[in-house]
């Protein structure tokens, strides 16, 4: 006994071609699965074919690729109203000083002394 359950009469193997009580306790795609279903969002706590999770797995992961994106986009938007913001306040500040912009490493310069190379 491989200490995998039976599993339920009814379906039929897809590669077996016959019912799954007589094949999938013996089949090594045959596994346990514990997590939350990518459509329903409800607890999966059971034995089922890896031919069958297959197609879960890859809902989960499309799920996943769909939030990172969004991730991704508003972190774009966040550094674009940031930048804007700073350019408007570099041109407001150059026009204040007579139309003077400052130097092109102005960002990089620190403005601790103590950390500065002497």
């Amino acid at each position: 006994m491989s200490g995998k359950p039976i599993a339920a009469s009814g379906m039929r193997c897809p590669l077996e071609r016959r019912d799954v009580s007589k094949v999938c306790h013996k089949c090594a795609w045959f596994t346990h699965v514990e997590g939350v279903h990518p459509q329903t969002g409800a607890r999966v706590d059971q034995w089922m074919c890896a031919q069958v999770m297959q197609v879960l797995v890859t809902l989960e992961a499309a799920k996943a690729a769909t939030a990172s994106g969004t991730v991704t986009q508003e972190l774009r938007n966040d550094l674009h109203r940031e930048r804007s913001v700073q350019t408007r306040l570099l041109l407001t500040r150059a026009l204040a000083n007579g139309g003077d912009l400052p130097p092109p490493d102005a960002h990089l310069r620190l403005t601790d002394d103590s950390r500065a190379d002497k």
